[in-house]
């Protein structure tokens, strides 16, 4: 399918019920397994993107996310002492939720006239946001925080008991740090990789497309706020200043960190359809994935993908387009 040029809007295809319902069945399932819960979104940004109006893709959406959600309170009630456990419900629905609104607004955006940039920015926000909500439970000492915390050490005993090195009070440290440190960035990467396997996947005939990706790029100068986020986050730790404010600056380091990966995605790219046009953005995409779920190999996924965006801020790695100036921000 062709994608239309921007400011256009969507292109109406016609999805039969059957294949609809077939998608919306295997979203459902996929946030109900471990790992396959952060790539639900997969099979919806691909159909959403055929319906016609957004209207209708919001609610295959809510539709998808109301099942999944309720199947997620279900477990929470525990039926011998009837009980209900708020923290594992709200960390169960995080990322069906959050993960789900946010490709929600990104298909939904689709059938406007706003850029790809613009899209992102929305539907980031949108997931970030849920995030430092997670974040705010989790700091503050209340039932879901004590819920959380009983729901991760008994997933600890079940999972890994000592055979990772840890006891179970270190376990419940480092998932705490890394949930306040990490979230939002990661939040954003899984949001990315949903709507790149998605939108790769109906575009996969379309190399006006597939070169879009390839020339993604951001403002030579957006390196500043790269390394002046870096600096504040690492002197505020030397100074002692107060935890919030060095989440935050943490936080706000890691999602520059992953501006800077996206823009390193499209370098690779780039260069692969360089030497192989039929080369896709799906298959590279694969790539990255496999890599970074192998020990080893996904420090080059987390570490390389952003080192190699950085680059290009002193080095050409990518042969400029007369007609398209870097200045495109992910528009081009």
């Amino acid at each position: 399918m062709d994608q239309l040029p921007e400011g256009s809007g969507a292109p109406a295809q016609k999805v039969s019920n059957g294949s609809l319902a077939v998608l919306a069945v295997a979203s459902v399932i996929l946030s109900r397994i471990p790992i396959g819960n952060f790539f639900f979104t997969i099979p919806l940004v691909m159909v959403c993107s055929q319906l016609g109006k957004a209207s209708k893709a919001f609610l295959c959406y809510v539709a998808v996310i109301a099942v999944s959600s309720a199947m997620f309170a279900f477990d929470a009630y525990d039926r011998t002492s009837g009980s209900f456990s708020v923290g594992l419900f709200v960390f169960s629905i995080f990322i069906p939720v959050a993960l789900g609104f946010a490709s929600a607004v990104w298909s939904c955006t689709g059938y406007s006239r706003l850029g790809y940039k613009v899209r992102y920015l929305a539907s980031g926000a949108f997931a970030a946001a849920a995030s430092v909500a997670v974040l705010l439970l989790v700091t503050f000492g209340n039932k879901i925080t004590e819920d959380l915390r009983q729901t991760l050490t008994l997933s600890y005993n079940a999972l890994f008991s000592s055979s990772i090195g840890l006891t179970a009070d270190d376990f419940l440290r480092y998932s705490l740090l890394l949930f306040q440190y990490a979230l939002v960035p990661l939040s954003l990467v899984i949001l990315g990789v949903s709507i790149v396997m998605g939108e790769s996947s109906v575009h996969k005939n379309d190399h006006e497309w597939q070169d879009r990706v390839g020339r993604w790029s951001i403002p030579n100068d957006f390196v500043w706020v790269l390394l002046a986020s870096f600096f504040a986050a690492i002197i505020s730790g030397f100074l002692d200043f107060p935890k919030a404010l060095n989440v935050v600056l943490w936080n706000l380091a890691l999602v520059s960190c992953v501006v800077y990966g996206i823009q390193g995605f499209a370098i690779l790219v780039f260069n692969a359809r360089k030497k192989a046009s039929l080369f896709t953005v799906h298959r590279m995409t694969v790539y990255i994935v496999i890599m970074a779920v192998i020990p080893g190999l996904n420090i080059a996924a987390f570490a390389g993908l952003p080192l190699l965006g950085v680059l290009e801020t002193w080095i050409v790695l990518r042969k400029p387009n007369k007609e398209n100036s870097y200045e495109d921000h992910f528009e081009s």
